[in-house]
């Protein structure tokens, strides 16, 4: 809840209007600070992606006043804040070890979210915590990095539809469920293509996918950098030809997890499959399973 402070007040600590006009932009943010009215963090940047998406940098940042009950609004949907001036060490969802940065907002293993950007996040997401409806979700959202945490499935066996979601110019670098360790059924009809997209956070359930996952069919298309995605009961045809950064781990997940009761062919990017060993290759045998490279 934001703070009202009296006009009384600011004249009984002698700060008159005068004096608040000739103060500098540093001395005001810090005054606004001083009466819990805010903090100071980066409220914008530039986020620039290296041209096969390996990688970003971050430029002309703007530092600024961060409404203290907008921060409140965000921790109290999943997010962290940063005012110290030192960077916080912080456990990602997928284990890696991250920085949370001074004066940005932490949210699903990004360290890095301005103010701006979490603001955009808060407006496109929060609403969907709960949704199992992602048919055509954040379609040329390109400022939202990553979701307010779902939970849809958690409590109900209906289907998350992810029909077309993260398309055309879609900035979704990490999309996270709660809980992370429960499948989530779903559909993946042409979803995620996302250029950006590192890491899915919660395991897939794709019983219900009765049709091969190929040409437009396809799920997580140009995913270059997608590193993690865990794949549930898998039974179909699919091609995940362009899954570059495909960790073993996850692909080995899915071939240890698949139901099939036939043959199928599972496509995947000559790097993803150089990852495998001669122990994930006799396994996917064993499951009837042909990898197939791109």
């Amino acid at each position: 809840m934001a703070t009202y402070i009296k006009p009384e007040a600011i004249k009984d600590a002698s700060l008159p209007i005068g004096k608040v006009a000739a103060m500098s932009e540093d001395e005001r943010l810090a005054f606004l600070v001083s009466l819990g009215l805010g903090k100071i963090g980066v409220v914008s940047q530039k986020q620039t992606w290296a041209k096969d998406y390996s990688g970003y940098t971050m430029s002309d940042l703007v530092w600024g006043t961060i409404p203290q009950a907008n921060i409140d609004l965000f921790i109290s949907a999943g997010a962290e804040f940063n005012d110290t001036d030192a960077s916080i060490m912080k456990t990602a969802p997928w284990g890696e070890q991250v920085q949370h940065l001074p004066g940005y907002f932490y949210l699903n293993g990004l360290g890095d979210i301005s103010y701006e950007e979490m603001q955009q996040i808060y407006s496109a997401t929060a609403s969907h915590r709960w949704s199992h409806d992602y048919n055509h979700f954040l379609i040329g959202q390109n400022k939202v990095r990553t979701n307010i945490v779902a939970y849809a499935n958690t409590h109900s066996p209906k289907a998350v539809d992810f029909s077309v979601c993260a398309y055309e110019g879609s900035g979704l670098e990490v999309m996270a469920f709660t809980p992370a360790n429960r499948a989530i059924t779903c559909s993946l009809w042409s979803a995620f293509f996302a250029s950006k997209l590192r890491y899915f956070v919660g395991i897939l359930d794709c019983t219900n996918i009765t049709s091969a996952m190929t040409g437009w069919a396809r799920a997580f298309i140009d995913c270059y950098y997608l590193k993690e995605v865990k794949l549930y009961r898998l039974h179909v045809n699919a091609d995940f030809g362009t899954l570059k950064n495909w960790s073993r781990a996850s692909i080995r997940f899915m071939i240890d997890n698949v139901i099939n009761t036939s043959a199928i062919t599972i496509t995947h990017h000559a790097d993803a499959y150089a990852r495998l060993t001669d122990d994930d290759k006799a396994a996917a045998t064993a499951k009837n399973i042909n990898l197939a490279i791109a």
